[in-house]
């Protein structure tokens, strides 16, 4: 993630049309939210430099980052259940006892390796 101050949110819609505006016009929740899926800075600086993210590797090489709370200390468990679909589960260790759970939807018994960052 980029170190600079977000300026514009863009949407962009499947049929190439965009819609963008400027960043400071989201509310707090909504900044928060893009700073729990890693796409911008916590707003105000809060927690600066303490932001955490799991790195989860494939075996076709594709990767994908989420960011975690910052009191995630290990990765528990991790595991797929197969129902009409496929979805994995991975489970984070937090400071305050409960885990913390991440859904990965993209082909999750290939997931090879995940790291926390």
């Amino acid at each position: 993630m980029s170190s600079g101050k977000p300026m514009k949110v863009k949407v962009e819609y499947e049929d190439g049309s965009c819609l963008e505006c400027e960043f400071s016009r989201v509310s707090q929740a909504g900044q928060k939210e893009l700073a729990g899926l890693g796409l911008a800075p916590l707003p105000g600086g809060e927690a600066a430099g303490q932001e955490k993210f799991v790195l989860l590797e494939w075996k076709d090489g594709w990767k994908e980052v989420y960011a975690v709370p910052p009191d995630v200390s290990d990765v528990r468990k991790y595991y797929v259940i197969r129902r009409v679909e496929e979805v994995g589960r991975l489970f984070l260790d937090r400071g305050d006892g409960y885990p913390e759970l991440i859904e990965v939807l993209r082909k999750p018994k290939e997931v090879e390796r995940m790291t926390l960052l």
